[in-house]
């Protein structure tokens, strides 16, 4: 019941977002109005559709079951290591990016890219690192 009022409140935020992009343009940045533009109809969409599941998920008994199968925690266990393999993956290939953008600068690459793919790989190392250990400890 707190997942459908947490989502049918975003629901309403996402149109009051859109209402704002559309007819509040007189202190509004043209950027910031696009932006709501935008914003809005996804907010509206993902909610939109979570509501749609949760509601197919109380009528049908059956796919309550299916649903419950699928998030297991052998699955879950699955996604997740699934996730941290792939979040692996993409730290390095970030890594290997901001290295070679730093070596070749015939490119005509702004530094601050180097800088900043490098501090990508940082956090994700300190967040994975300090989840690691707070987990460690909850669990």
């Amino acid at each position: 019941m707190k997942r459908k009022r947490l989502l049918i409140a975003l629901l309403v935020i996402g149109v009051v977002l859109w209402w704002f992009g559309f007819y509040v343009t007189s202190f509004i940045p043209d950027d910031v109005r696009r932006f709501l533009i935008y914003a809005g109809p996804v907010i509206i969409g993902i909610c939109a559709g979570r509501l749609h599941r949760l509601r197919r998920l109380a009528r049908d008994p059956a796919l309550r079951r299916k649903d419950a199968a699928q998030n297991d925690e052998r699955n879950m266990a699955i996604q997740n290591q699934a996730g941290m393999i792939a979040g692996g993956v993409i730290v390095i290939l970030l890594s290997f990016s901001a290295m070679a953008f730093s070596l070749i600068t015939s490119l005509g690459v702004p530094e601050w890219i180097s800088y900043f793919l490098f501090g990508i790989c940082v956090c994700y190392l300190l967040l994975y690192e300090i989840l690691y250990q707070w987990l460690q400890r909850k669990i």
